[in-house]
């Protein structure tokens, strides 16, 4: 507790310190997660874990249609299989991170139908992130543990969605991030779950979908 209760107070100082001269926020979002290569049962990502991120926001307008956004979150990701029919092979995995992502948006307007849209923009990036801690839990029927090392702690992950404006202060994104450092090590997967994802290159990755809600809380536009 006392670690999240610094960690905001980081997050609150950065918005106070740039929102003299961008855009800052807040943002919330329920997320689906997944690390590829714990589902030892049909192996696959069923993206059943149910996780958060929260934190803040600040992004500068570059030109009409661009802007640069810096985000400081905190995350929980992870991994969990469901039991089945006679109550064995259930676990979770927890993974809590604080992740500094750095992303492009860029404003989009189309026509569909013979309507004309202004309110959607697409976005990119790169995340970095560290794992402050984790837990795990597991039932019968499960082979897979997460001995002392097994695990990553810096994290790098792309990222990329599509954002619908509300209204010039509030926001709903969708993201699909994937990161490029492996959280569980290879070496701490058994070969037969390494051996059978068609996606083998993503083999330990962190797999996330995040659905958030961003609302400005400060600052203005330069020259708007």
């Amino acid at each position: 507790m006392k670690r999240i209760t610094f960690i905001t107070l980081m997050m609150l100082s950065a918005v106070h310190l740039y929102a003299q001269h961008f855009m800052a926020g807040l943002n919330v979002a329920p997320i689906v997660t997944d690390v590829q290569g714990t589902d030892t049962r049909d192996f696959d990502n069923d993206f059943v874990k149910l996780g958060y991120s929260f934190g803040l926001f600040v992004n500068r307008q570059m030109d009409e249609k661009n802007i640069i956004q810096m985000e400081i979150n905190l995350v929980q990701k992870g991994a969990e299989q469901l039991p089945d029919s006679n109550n064995n092979g259930y676990f979770k995995f927890r993974l809590n991170y604080v992740e500094v992502p750095i992303l492009l948006r860029h404003h989009i307007r189309f026509n569909a139908n013979n309507t004309f849209y202004n309110n959607f923009e697409w976005e990119l990036g790169i995340s970095g992130g560290y794992l402050y801690n984790y837990s795990y839990t597991g039932g019968n029927g499960y082979n897979l543990t997460f001995p002392q090392g097994s695990m990553n702690t810096i994290d790098v992950s792309v990222l990329g969605g599509v954002n619908y404006l509300i209204s010039p202060s509030f926001y709903f994104g969708v993201r699909y991030s994937n990161s490029l450092i492996p959280v569980l090590k290879h070496n701490a997967i058994p070969p037969q779950s390494l051996n059978s994802y068609s996606l083998d290159f993503n083999n330990g990755n962190n797999l996330v979908w995040a659905f958030s809600l961003k609302y400005i809380i400060a600052g203005k536009q330069d020259g708007k």
